[in-house]
């Protein structure tokens, strides 16, 4: 692993080196150093024969440290971005389960008030249809009348208990 890095830190280098590019070096001393190719700049001059080969290796070694750094750094906001996008899509998820449970909740709360009401109007009429029977000049028409409402209330309880049930 060390050694597939290093491959790769070289051939950054090697292909910076080739680019023409340069780097900026600042050494413990506080001299900032730029570095192109196999030349070495200080403050605008080229520098590269009055320094030592120690100093160049030195700086080299810097801008080597630097660039694994920033390598290291790359790497790892690269990691961080797809821990992110992970959070997010799990977020994602988290919300649309919540939303499903709100609207379970809903429709769990419409179905046993719609069961309740039913169940109350079901009393009702029965209630109307007691009340009906003792009056003495009741018709009997009112009567089936009302046992039919009274048939069709109980089949309506039923579905909607069912209803109910189904979503508990």
């Amino acid at each position: 692993m060390i050694m597939r890095r290093f491959e790769i830190i070289v051939i950054v280098i090697c292909l910076l080196v080739s680019c023409g590019s340069s780097e900026k070096v600042i050494m413990d001393s506080g001299k900032v150093y730029t570095v192109k190719g196999n030349s070495f700049y200080y403050e605008g001059k080229d520098v590269t024969e009055t320094l030592t080969n120690k100093e160049k290796r030195n700086i080299t070694a810097t801008l080597d440290d630097k660039l694994k750094a920033q390598e290291q750094t790359e790497e790892r906001l690269d990691e961080l971005d797809e821990a992110q996008k992970e959070l997010e899509k799990d977020l994602k998820e988290l919300e649309d389960k919540k939303e499903a449970a709100e609207e379970r909740r809903r429709a769990l709360k419409e179905a046993r008030e719609d069961y309740i009401e039913a169940k109350a109007d079901l009393r009702e009429k029965k209630k109307k249809l007691r009340a009906l029977k003792n009056k003495k000049d009741a018709s009997e028409k009112d009567i089936e009348s009302l046992k039919e409402d009274i048939e069709e209330l109980k089949k309506e309880v039923k579905d909607k208990k069912a209803k109910l049930e189904e979503l508990r």
